[in-house]
């Protein structure tokens, strides 16, 4: 069985994946379920 550190680890692994894929893919985009990209894109 995975440590929950270790599980930790590839959770926010999975969610820095998931958001530079959505930024790369939809870079002008206002959604992104993961990522917020609505105030993502105010803030970028």
């Amino acid at each position: 069985m995975v440590s929950v550190e270790r599980r930790n680890e590839l959770f926010m692994a999975s969610l820095v994946v998931v958001f530079v894929v959505e930024k790369s893919l939809f870079p002008g985009a206002g959604y992104g379920v993961v990522t917020g990209a609505d105030q993502g894109n105010k803030n970028n």
